[in-house]
C-alpha cells in the first residue's frame, strides 16, 4: 500500500481536474475495500441477516456491543474551558466562559448525543467512527446602490451603499448588478458521518491525510440550491434512492433519483472541490470554507483498533468471529439434541390403552383391556419399552459446558469482565469484586479514552469555527453576555490561542455523583486545614501572608469545585493581603506600662479576693463541723437510760 501513497507535493504537481480526483477516490476504494466487505459482513450479523439453512445463533456479537455502548459513551460530555496555566488573567477568564457558554449553546441546540451515539456503534461494530463540524447560517444579499459625494477639496467620490451602511467591496454578478452579502444569523453544530460516505487519502497516520472527501446523495432540489439553477440541472442523475448507480435505461424516474456528489477538501491547496460522477467538470472550489487552522472540518477518527502501518479499520468482532462461529455450532447442537430428547417407546400390543396413558392429564385414570390377562402372564412394567436418553441428556450436558466455557473465552478477548456485565456470584468476597472491578476499569480504559479524545478534538473545532466565521453579535446571542473587543481579540489570536484558552471535555461516561461530592468535601477541608496551619506564621510574619494566601488561590484554580467561586476567592484573598501588608500601629511604651501594672494590679486583687473568699469558706466549715457535733451529742445522750445520765 506505501508505494500507491502519493505525497501532496506529488499530487499538486497534477492536474486537479475530475479525472484526477475520481483517481484518488478509486486509490482509496481498493485501500479500503476489504474493510468494507467485512465492515458490511459484520453489520449482517449483528441485524441477524442472511443466516443460512436452519443453524442456529447465539447473537454474542449483539450483546456485547449493547455492553461496550453505556461504557464508551453514556451521556452528554459537558465543555471545560480554562486558562491553561491557571493565572490571574480577567480577559483570559472571561474568553473561557465565553467559548464555554458557546460550546454548551452548540450541544444543547443539536443532536449533539445522537451524533456522538452514532459515532460509537461505527468504532464498535465496524472499527472506525467519524464526525464534522459544520457552521449553519444565513446569508442575505442587497443590491449595491452607487451615490456620489464631495470630497473636502469638492472632487466627486462614489460611495457604494447596500442596506443603509457603506460597501468596502461590492461585489457583481453575472447581470452585471452589484451586491452585497450581510451575514444573519449564525450557529455550529457535530455531524455525524457515515462510514461509508467518507474517503481519505491512504496513509499511514492522521498527520499524512491531505485530502478528506464526503459524499452526497443529492435530487435535482439539492444541486440546485448548492450550486444553482445553471449548474444544477447540467448534473445527470445516476443513483436510485438506495445509493445504487444506474447507468442503463433501466434508470428509475427523476423524482426518484440521486446524484453522487462528492465534497473533497485539499488541504494542501487549502480549497474544497466540489465534484459528481456523472459529470465531466469540477463544479467549484471554495477558498479556505471555514479558516480552520488545520484545515480539515473533521478531527482525527476514533477507532476500535489501530496500527501504525495504516489507517484501515478493523471490526472488533472479526478477532473473535471464529470462537463466535464455533458458539453457533454448539448452540445449533444443542437444539438438534434438544428436539431429539423426547419420550419415545414400544408397547405390547395387548392393549391399545397404554398409548393413551403417556397423553392423559394429571390425576386420570384410564381403562385397560385385558389387565387380567396381562396380570398373570407377566409383568406390567414389561409390556412398554422406552427409547434411551441417557446419551443424549449426557451429550446436551458437555455442550451447554461446551457454550458456557466459549462465552468464557470471548469475554477475556475482549475484555468484557463479569462486574461489567453486572454478574457476579454471592459466594465472592468484597476483595474478589474489587479486583475484577478494577481490572475491568483497566480494560474499558482504552476504550473509552479514544472517544473522549475524539469529543475533545470536536469541542476545539467548534471553539475555533465559532471565533474564525461567527460574528461578534452572533456569539454574544448564543452565550448571553456582550463580548468585548479584548475577548473577540484575544479569541481570534492563534498565538494566543494556543495557550491562554484550553478546552477539553469531561468523562464520557455516566459519572460517579459521590465522587463530586468527595472532590468538594476535599476542597473545603484542604482549604479548611490549610487556614489553620498559616494563621500562626502569618501572626508571627505578616510579610509571609502575600506568599502563603497567594499559594492558595493558585492551588484552588486546580479544582473545579472552585470554578463557580473563582472571583470571590481571588477578592477575599487580594483583600486579605492588602489588609496584612499594611503597617500596624506603634504601642506607645509608657501605655504598655501602664497597661501591665493595671494587669498586675487586677491580679492582685482577683488574688485578694480569692484569699478571702477560702478564709469565709473554712470557717463556715469548722462551725457547721462543731454544730453537728454537738448535734450528736445530744442525741446519743438522749437514747441512754435514766439511771446512766
Amino acid at each position: 500500500m506505501n508505494e500507491m501513497i502519493e505525497t501532496p507535493s506529488d499530487a499538486r504537481e497534477r492536474d486537479t481536474s475530475v479525472r484526477f480526483w475520481q483517481q484518488q477516490l478509486a486509490l482509496a476504494d481498493k485501500d479500503e475495500k476489504p474493510w468494507r466487505q467485512r465492515a458490511r459482513k459484520v453489520l449482517d450479523r449483528y441485524r441477524d441477516e442472511k443466516r443460512s439453512g436452519d443453524k442456529q445463533r447465539l447473537n454474542i456479537l449483539w450483546a456485547n456491543t449493547e455492553i461496550l455502548k453505556p461504557a464508551i459513551y453514556s451521556q452528554t460530555p459537558v465543555p471545560d474551558v480554562r486558562r491553561r496555566f491557571m493565572d490571574s488573567d480577567p480577559v483570559a477568564r472571561e474568553a473561557a466562559e465565553i467559548v464555554e457558554r458557546a460550546l454548551a449553546f452548540a450541544i444543547d441546540d443539536y443532536d449533539f448525543d445522537g451524533a456522538m451515539e452514532a459515532a460509537r456503534d461505527d468504532v464498535i461494530l465496524v472499527g472506525r467512527g467519524c464526525a464534522r463540524v459544520r457552521l449553519k447560517g444565513d446569508v442575505v444579499r442587497h443590491d449595491v446602490e452607487t451615490i456620489e459625494l464631495t470630497d473636502p477639496m469638492g472632487m466627486p467620490v462614489p460611495v457604494h451603499m447596500a442596506n443603509g451602511a457603506r460597501v468596502m467591496e461590492p461585489e457583481e454578478d453575472d447581470d452585471g448588478i452589484l451586491y452585497a452579502e450581510e451575514v444573519g444569523e449564525q450557529s455550529f453544530c457535530a455531524e455525524y458521518v457515515h462510514w461509508q460516505d467518507v474517503r481519505f487519502s491512504p496513509a499511514r497516520r492522521w498527520e499524512e491525510v491531505w485530502w478528506i472527501a464526503y459524499r452526497h446523495c443529492w435530487t435535482r432540489d439539492d444541486l440546485v440550491e448548492e450550486f444553482g439553477s445553471e449548474k444544477g440541472r447540467k448534473i445527470v442523475l445516476t443513483m436510485s434512492e438506495t445509493g445504487e448507480n444506474r447507468d442503463d435505461d433501466k434508470r428509475p424516474a427523476d423524482e426518484f433519483r440521486r446524484a453522487e456528489v462528492w465534497e473533497i477538501w485539499d488541504k494542501n491547496a487549502r480549497e474544497r472541490v466540489w465534484i459528481a460522477t456523472s459529470h465531466k467538470e469540477v463544479i467549484r472550489v471554495d477558498d479556505d470554507p471555514l479558516g480552520l487552522e488545520g484545515f480539515f472540518d473533521m478531527p482525527e477518527p476514533v477507532y476500535a483498533i489501530s496500527t501504525t502501518d495504516t489507517m484501515v479499520p478493523i471490526p472488533e468482532f472479526c478477532l473473535y468471529q471464529d470462537q463466535a462461529d464455533e458458539l453457533d455450532n454448539i448452540t445449533t447442537r444443542i437444539s438438534a439434541l434438544v428436539d431429539a430428547c423426547k419420550v419415545r417407546g414400544v408397547y405390547h400390543a395387548v392393549s391399545s390403552s397404554i398409548e393413551r396413558m403417556l397423553e392423559g392429564d394429571d390425576n386420570a385414570m384410564i381403562p385397560m383391556e385385558g389387565l387380567n390377562m396381562a396380570l398373570n402372564e407377566v409383568d406390567l412394567r414389561r409390556l412398554v419399552m422406552f427409547l434411551p436418553i441417557d446419551t443424549v441428556a449426557a451429550a446436551l450436558v458437555q455442550l451447554y459446558r461446551q457454550r458456557e466455557m466459549l462465552k468464557q473465552e470471548i469475554f477475556e478477548l475482549t475484555g468484557l469482565s463479569d462486574i461489567v456485565r453486572g454478574a457476579t456470584h454471592a459466594t465472592e468476597t468484597a476483595r474478589a469484586q474489587s479486583i475484577k472491578a478494577s481490572f475491568g476499569s483497566m480494560r474499558m480504559t482504552p476504550r473509552q479514552k479514544p472517544m473522549q479524545r475524539f469529543i475533545r478534538d470536536l469541542f476545539r473545532l467548534l471553539g475555533e469555527l465559532m471565533v474564525e466565521p461567527v460574528t461578534p453579535e452572533n456569539l454574544s446571542a448564543m452565550t448571553g453576555s456582550q463580548v468585548a473587543p479584548l475577548v473577540m481579540a484575544l479569541l481570534q489570536d492563534d498565538r494566543l490561542r494556543g495557550f491562554r484558552v484550553d478546552i477539553e471535555s469531561d468523562s464520557t461516561v455516566r459519572p460517579d455523583m459521590e465522587q463530586a461530592q468527595a472532590e468538594a468535601t476535599r476542597f473545603l477541608e484542604a482549604s479548611a486545614a490549610y487556614m489553620t496551619s498559616i494563621a500562626p506564621i502569618v501572626a508571627q510574619a505578616p510579610e509571609m501572608a502575600a506568599m502563603l494566601l497567594n499559594a492558595f488561590k493558585q492551588a484552588a484554580r486546580r479544582f473545579k469545585f472552585s470554578r463557580d467561586f473563582e472571583e470571590d476567592i481571588d477578592q477575599a484573598v487580594d483583600s486579605l493581603v492588602q489588609r496584612l501588608s499594611q503597617p500596624q500601629p506603634q504601642a506607645d511604651p509608657m501605655a504598655l506600662e501602664k497597661e501591665k501594672a493595671q494587669g498586675r494590679m487586677q491580679i492582685e486583687q482577683e488574688k485578694a479576693k480569692g484569699q478571702l473568699m477560702l478564709q469565709a469558706q473554712k470557717q463556715q466549715g469548722e462551725m457547721a463541723l462543731k454544730a453537728r457535733g454537738q448535734q450528736m451529742d445530744a442525741a446519743i445522750k438522749a437514747r441512754q437510760p435514766q439511771g446512766m445520765q
